[in-house]
């Protein structure tokens, strides 16, 4: 399935020094990266927190960096674009680099693994729909390859649940460290040297594990929920929603953030629904959703159970599901 996603995040970073300010700021090795080639990045700030979670893409005129889009929580008035080029530009001084947002309307399609083989060479390589998924940028339409029917936004953030891909600006902030997303083997190189952030990076590495981190929930009607089925086959769909948080005796253990549920919506690709009961098959208790959340030490291992409240008030239980892209 291809899906199309506006207003992404686009940032060229141009220039005869625009590796080395480059490798300055990311957690990736960029600079071993050749024309054409991508690699999963955070951009980090001088705490090691993410300043934005990106592809990175060599170019013959540099690099170019595509993300989600969206605003600074804290700041509404600076979007990711922004606050990236204002990132960079504070780290030059003289070399020869220069960072632009790619203005216009442009868009991504995001191809999954099972739809990627065949694209033209407009296509890249990117992770966010499992490896093998692929992703092109254009303004015009016409100009992108396209086999079969297109998924919208909804289906995409469906199918990229699924896959286990945290989102920028949903499931991750520049209020989390790297390591928070799990994805340390696709977006960290602990032997490439000094960056922004590194100090905070490699320690977290040395003592072995961080106190939270995003984790798979499968997510259910209570046991003692007095309607547990609609028809004695289904879960009854719980409104569950961002922040939706889950306990453990009296401690909250869990932050929900992103949600895909039992039915999901039109446009998502049938592989993706066959992994969500695979994923889900061994569940005792009926699932209605799977989600993505920041959870507690005590609940990193798949098989760990809590319990909350929907936003209805009916009572939800959960448990953590194995990591997708593992």
């Amino acid at each position: 399935m291809i899906y199309v996603l506006n207003q992404p995040t686009i940032v060229d970073l141009c220039g005869a020094d625009a590796g080395q300010i480059l490798h300055n700021l990311t957690t990736a090795d960029v600079r071993a990266l050749t024309v054409g080639q991508g690699c999963e990045s955070f951009i980090t700030d001088v705490r090691g927190k993410t300043l934005h979670h990106v592809m990175v893409y060599r170019t013959d005129q540099g690099f170019r960096l595509v993300g989600p889009g969206g605003e600074s929580a804290k700041d509404p008035q600076t979007s990711f674009c922004q606050r990236l080029v204002d990132h960079c530009d504070r780290y030059i001084i003289r070399e020869d680099a220069t960072p632009t947002i790619v203005e216009g309307d442009w868009r991504l399609w995001v191809a999954d693994p099972e739809s990627a083989a065949g694209l033209n060479d407009s296509w890249h390589d990117c992770s966010w729909l499992g490896p093998g998924s692929r992703m092109c940028w254009s303004t015009d339409d016409a100009s992108v390859s396209l086999v079969g029917p297109v998924g919208d936004q909804a289906a995409f953030h469906w199918h990229r649940v699924i896959a286990g891909f945290p989102w920028y600006g949903i499931d991750l902030d520049d209020s989390n460290l790297p390591q928070e997303a799990d994805r340390d083997s696709q977006t960290i190189s602990f032997t490439k040297g000094c960056y922004l952030g590194q100090e905070t990076v490699a320690r977290l590495d040395a003592l072995g594990q961080v106190q939270r981190k995003l984790v798979h929930w499968a997510i259910g009607p209570a046991d003692d929920s007095p309607t547990p089925t609609s028809d004695g086959s289904e879960p009854l769909a719980v409104t569950v929603t961002s922040g939706t948080t889950l306990q453990a005796g009296e401690k909250k253990v869990a932050r929900l953030t992103s949600l895909a549920t039992l039915r999901p919506p039109e446009g998502v690709a049938e592989s993706a629904v066959e992994k969500f009961r695979s994923m889900t098959q061994s569940i005792s208790f009926p699932v209605a959703a799977v989600a993505m959340g920041f959870a507690r030490r005590s609940h990193f291992d798949p098989g760990a159970r809590a319990e909350g409240s929907d936003a209805a008030g009916l009572p939800i239980q959960g448990e953590v599901l194995a990591v997708p892209h593992e």
